[in-house]
């Protein structure tokens, strides 16, 4: 268990509880310090005495973080719990929303917070703490009325932002301007991943990049295949897709027109769509997750909050909104590494692989494996299909060429030729531990051909392997 030392936030027994059936839980992610937008503050009449050495300006708001610290170090023991439900009540309606998620997902102490007495004499703590738990389905007690219960009451509707909010430049109304800031608020309090920026280059068009060792991911539950062969074939291109990245990876930095991949290679443009909606209908928890930070699939159209104007965008404009918002994406990683639901993501992508490149014909089943892993990853890549693979009989030189006039970047080049550029020409000779290598035969300088000549080297697919060095497909 970690302690709130650990967290470099308060010195505190290892034991320590929030109520006498339950231990306080540490979730696993810590959320940065969250500045809150001028808070309401009310001062309380002195009710019970302040732990030694402390007073009321002790516990004063100044931050949503530190009166989570202040709550949680009230409430470790259980002398001083009034005192804790005093800290709270001081905060505007949003505030306080804020402050008892930090509490939950670093202490887990909500629902012990719910249980506690106190929660009599403090409804807007104990309305605030239903929402939290039940953003939807809470019930405000009584007691709370006014722009109090107004907010509140807008809470619940979030995760109705899709059609709540305008799809279009528009001034918004009360309700939308609060639905906006409690997603803009909920993005700040996600702690940012170790996100690496690839500036834009010829070769890409810039972005974060996110990857982790796949030995941490879950296996999938099953690869199972109806006989020794297909399983064999089945765990063969999960591993080969392994090189695409882990559960958890990110790339919104090549141009190969994906805008966002998420996990081993699935492309928000292609079968990303089909992965998540598994993993929607397999744990809707991660549906909710996405919305409150403002990003959704709904229907098969991307959807993502502007929180600086509260315009929902969809499609790519969505996708480029989030190419760049590390708050979405460090929560897609967190989603994809937390135990709660990476077993789920695990399985909905094995699915995807299987009814899609993983959907290796019968007839191809005796190919070398070498050559299934590359039309299996190149189905996955884009472009190539299965029945264009079946129609070369399994020659891998004829299925590169195949491929090669699928990549989205290539350019007319000299004496009638075509030119793929280094990144995608990287991507070929790694797949199937670098198969390709072994039909392309040496690489060679750039030909020598007049520039008027456009015919010469028709049909030919060089591949640029970096250093003016190239390697010639000929037809």
């Amino acid at each position: 268990m970690f302690t709130l030392a650990a967290l470099g936030l308060i010195a505190v027994s290892t034991q320590a509880t929030v109520a006498p059936d339950r231990t306080a839980e540490m979730l696993r992610q810590k959320t940065p310090p969250v500045p809150s937008p001028k808070p309401t503050v009310t001062t309380l009449p002195a009710q019970l005495i302040w732990p030694p050495g402390t007073t009321a300006d002790t516990y004063r708001f100044t931050t949503v973080t530190k009166t989570v610290t202040d709550a949680q170090g009230l409430l470790h023991g259980g002398t001083y719990t009034a005192r804790a439900f005093d800290v709270l009540d001081q905060l505007g309606t949003r505030d306080l929303i804020d402050a008892l998620k930090l509490l939950d997902r670093e202490y887990g102490i909500v629902d012990n917070l719910q249980r506690l007495p106190q929660t009599a004499s403090f409804p807007r703590v104990a309305g605030a703490a239903a929402a939290v738990k039940d953003p939807e389905g809470f019930a405000v007690p009584k007691g709370i009325e006014g722009e109090q219960r107004n907010e509140l009451e807008t809470f619940r509707k979030v995760r109705q932002w899709p059609t709540l909010l305008p799809r279009t430049p528009a001034a918004l109304g009360e309700t939308q301007e609060v639905v906006t800031d409690f997603i803009r608020r909920e993005q700040s309090m996600i702690r940012p991943r170790p996100l690496q920026v690839i500036p834009k280059s010829e070769s890409t068009m810039g972005g974060y990049k996110y990857n982790r060792n796949t030995e941490l991911d879950p296996r999938p539950t099953s690869l199972q295949g109806i006989d020794a062969r297909r399983t064999a074939i089945n765990q063969a291109v999960w591993s080969e897709l392994g090189g695409e990245g882990s559960a958890a990876s990110i790339n919104t930095y090549d141009n190969q027109g994906a805008i966002l991949t998420w996990g081993r290679g699935f492309s928000a443009k292609g079968e990303l769509r089909e992965a998540m909606a598994r993993l929607f209908a397999a744990d809707p928890a991660v549906r909710n997750l996405l919305l409150d930070a403002g990003f959704t699939l709904k229907d098969g159209e991307w959807l993502a909050v502007d929180v600086s104007s509260g315009e929902v965008k969809s499609g790519d404009d969505a996708l480029n909104l989030v190419r760049w918002n590390k708050a979405i994406l460090s929560r897609l990683i967190d989603i994809a590494e937390d135990p709660a639901h990476a077993q789920k993501w695990v399985d909905a992508q094995a699915a995807t692989v299987l009814r899609n490149a993983g959907a290796v014909p019968p007839a191809t089943e005796g190919w070398p494996d070498g050559v299934i892993r590359f039309v299996a990853h190149s189905v996955h890549w884009g472009g190539l299909t299965w029945p264009d693979a079946v129609a070369t009989g399994g020659d891998l030189k004829a299925i590169i060429q195949l491929q090669s006039q699928h990549v989205r970047i290539t350019d007319p080049w000299l004496g009638g030729s075509r030119l793929v550029a280094p990144q995608p020409t990287a991507m070929i000779l790694s797949m199937a531990d670098g198969v390709a290598r072994g039909v392309l035969g040496p690489v060679q300088a750039a030909p020598t051909v007049d520039d008027a000549d456009k015919t010469t080297l028709s049909g030919h697919i060089f591949l640029d392997a970096g250093n003016n060095q190239f390697f010639d497909l000929a037809p």
